[in-house]
């Protein structure tokens, strides 16, 4: 006969609750990829719609340029990409949308699966995106928070734009104002 103790009677429950986690995460995963059927509930309880998603392609990508800068803000050398679209060449007078990257990212990863050379070349449904120059930049792991010695958004506010303006993209910044933040991250910038 098998002696219930308090242990063995919270170890029991607290594997079968991590059993049950997992089984239902699980079946969750199975669900939103159509291999088990109910898809459209779980749609409706996480607030998703059915909408069929457009087919994303990309056109010939346009020039681009890689390189590194001595940033003041952040008191070490930054990499950087500045991409611009298909039919425009670098000076194309066109707005310059700021990519951060994730924690523990960089410039050459800021966008998953894909190049900011690739990004700007997307066409949606077989239809261009509007023309705009992208540029990432090395943040570090700080979440583009102000640290001692290395303040990323500065570099970015300061160093960052007006060297992507001087190569023509966007026109000249208003010092006073960029157009947001999202969550933590810079969305667009220098739309004048």
């Amino acid at each position: 006969m098998v002696t219930w103790t308090r242990r063995r009677f919270l170890t029991t429950a607290l594997a079968a609750g991590v059993t049950a986690a997992a089984a239902a995460a699980g079946a969750v995963e199975l669900v939103s990829h159509d291999v088990l059927p109910g898809k459209t509930i779980l749609d409706e309880l996480d607030g998703a719609c059915s909408v069929p998603v457009p087919p994303l392609d990309n056109a010939t990508v346009g020039p681009s340029r890689s390189g590194t800068f001595y940033s003041r803000a952040r008191r070490r050398s930054v990499g950087y990409t500045l991409a611009f679209p298909p039919g425009h060449a670098m000076g194309s007078n066109v707005p310059l949308v700021v990519m951060l990257h994730a924690f523990g990212g960089n410039h050459k990863d800021a966008l998953v699966g894909m190049s900011p050379q690739q990004a700007v070349a997307l066409r949606v449904g077989g239809r261009p995106l509007a023309p705009m120059a992208l540029v990432t930049v090395d943040g570090g792991n700080g979440y583009w928070n102000p640290h001692p010695g290395d303040d990323p958004m500065a570099m970015v506010m300061d160093e960052v734009i007006p060297m992507c303006q001087a190569a023509g993209s966007g026109p000249p910044a208003r010092r006073d104002r960029h157009d947001g933040h999202l969550h933590g991250r810079l969305w667009r910038t220098a739309a004048g």
